[in-house]
């Protein structure tokens, strides 16, 4: 039987690097491109199927190598869960979480870079200002700046659905620091490990223009910090590793 794996999310937390390191391992190979993002599940119900699948991305691989692919936006559908379910059983999902508040920041340069945000960062980060509004041709909102890091809902509803056995996961902070978690990601997937990739190496970074306020930053801090400890209560996390609130 043909292995499938996904890495689901988030966005801007640093997926491109581990799909990028994981398609170097012979026993595994990701769905191309990796950026932009094939995004399969998303699709109308009739256009996909195990077999189209199959043929867009991993023509004349053998049945003994693992099929991967990497769709942030994945994680905020609960269809898409299903699909894996239906589709792939046995399919096994990681989760790659960033400091919600790096990760808030990132996501709005993201969007400033790619036209989408025209407000300055104190603006758009106020808790206040919080936006779900769609962008035609896109899967996700490009200005969910701070739902996209509220995690736990997101990570319940695929456990539920897949089964908790079936996620890893993991923070952004170890994975680029701790040689052991790298360890962890090749024992859920049942590969034999290989060494992690240099700590200096980075994928799809995005430039800023200028610093947020500390104020602002302050502000996001103590906004996410309910939502990070009610987050560690369910899964093995390193709060400390995040930013918290002053």
């Amino acid at each position: 039987m043909k292995r499938h794996m996904f890495i689901i999310g988030a966005q801007r937390s640093g997926t491109t690097l581990l799909a990028q390191a994981l398609d170097m391992h012979p026993g595994l190979r990701f769905a191309k491109p990796i950026r932009p993002e094939p995004k399969y599940l998303l699709r109308p119900e009739a256009e996909i199927s195990v077999a189209d699948y199959e043929a867009r991305y991993f023509t004349d691989l053998p049945d003994a190598v693992m099929r991967g692919e990497k769709s942030t936006s994945y994680i905020e559908n609960a269809e898409v869960a299903r699909r894996i379910v239906r589709l792939f059983p046995g399919a096994r999902c990681i989760a790659l979480l960033r400091d919600p508040v790096e990760r808030a920041v990132s996501n709005y340069w993201f969007s400033v870079q790619h036209g989408f945000e025209k407000r300055p960062p104190e603006q758009a980060l106020d808790l206040t200002a919080e936006s779900s509004k769609t962008v035609a041709g896109l899967s996700t909102s490009p200005f969910a700046y701070l739902k996209r890091g509220r995690y736990l809902d997101f990570l319940q509803t695929y456990a539920g659905v897949i089964g908790r056995d079936k996620l890893l996961v993991l923070q952004t902070e170890q994975l680029v620091r701790d040689a052991e978690v790298w360890s962890r990601v090749y024992g859920f997937l049942g590969l034999e490990p290989l060494p992690p990739p240099s700590a200096s190496e980075r994928a799809n970074s995005m430039p800023r223009e200028q610093p947020v306020e500390d104020a602002t930053l302050a502000e996001l801090a103590a906004h996410f910090a309910p939502h990070n400890a009610a987050l560690a209560r369910h899964y093995d996390l390193d709060l400390s590793l995040w930013r918290g609130p002053t």
